[in-house]
């Protein structure tokens, strides 16, 4: 089962289109950090990184749950985070996605509910077993 990250991960790329701009009044003399130009530079880049963001995080799925392994692509593609061994199973307990082990002990993946879209988590929830993480 495919996973999408949330929406609300999109923001982060802000200061990425700030800090994209910063350094122009030290290329061009005519700049300055007070003049209103460079800021509304700075918004429009921060605008377009978000929408791309957005794009991304909604067609293009960033962890994959299969029936025996979880996969999460990365910066060469898809990358093996987590295998199932003999008598172990995928859970949810709490909050988090995570590998229950034949002796009941738990395996954090680094998978939370904040972020997943909600109705890949919902389906999560629909799909594997709920635990109590305690």
């Amino acid at each position: 089962m495919k996973l999408r990250s949330s929406l609300w991960i999109a923001p982060i790329v802000i200061p990425v289109g700030v800090l994209a701009v910063l350094p122009l009044p030290l290329v061009d003399s005519d700049l300055s950090y007070t003049s209103p130009g460079l800021w509304l530079a700075a918004a429009v880049a921060s605008g377009v990184l978000v929408l791309a963001a957005i794009g991304v995080v909604l067609w293009y799925p960033g962890m994959d749950l299969q029936e025996e392994r979880f996969l999460v692509r990365g910066k060469y593609g898809w990358g093996l985070r987590q295998t199932l061994g003999a008598g172990e199973r995928w859970v949810i307990a709490g909050d988090q996605l995570c590998l229950q082990r034949k002796d009941g002990s738990l395996v954090k993946l680094r998978v939370g509910r904040w972020a997943v879209n909600r109705r890949d988590w919902a389906e999560l929830e629909q799909t594997l077993p709920m635990v109590d993480r305690y």
